[in-house]
């Protein structure tokens, strides 16, 4: 197999250059959300769908608080919803995260979920770790650093 990069131009607006952000695919398309490039920590967010060969910034279409900008964070999506957890946000050393959020594909509402109310020991603030969706609908945490 040969590497072919793509014949045409993607129509729309990518996203810019960056990296530590969060990747996934929902509903037969791509979304990105945050990360760290040449303007700094980000907490921008796009949709890349892949029938269309077309990037759609969302940043200004997804209603409620959006959650802070970082980098390193996880983002999986289960069902209709694209989770966010964790870190690296503003304000320097020490600036790790442990927030929940939740993307609603239906209704383009991003919901602060934090604190997390769960049974058992809370996840600590971490950055740059696994997240992963399983089938039974439960996501995962793993590792990183924090």
């Amino acid at each position: 197999r040969t590497w072919r990069g793509p014949t045409h131009f993607f129509d729309g607006s990518a996203p810019s250059s960056r990296y530590g952000h969060g990747f996934c695919l929902a509903g037969g398309n791509l979304y990105v959300f945050g990360g760290s490039g040449n303007g700094g920590l980000t907490n921008d967010l796009f949709q890349f769908n892949p029938a269309a060969l077309a990037w759609t910034e969302l940043t200004s279409m997804a209603s409620g608080r959006p959650p802070p900008p970082r980098f390193g964070h996880g983002f999986a999506a289960v069902d209709s919803r694209i989770y966010l957890f964790a870190g690296y946000g503003e304000g320097g050393p020490g600036a790790l995260l442990r927030d929940v959020w939740a993307l609603d594909l239906y209704t383009m509402a991003w919901l602060d979920l934090s604190p997390v109310v769960a049974p058992g020991p809370q996840p600590p603030a971490r950055y740059s770790h696994g997240f992963a969706a399983a089938a039974d609908g439960r996501v995962y945490a793993f590792g990183g650093y924090g």
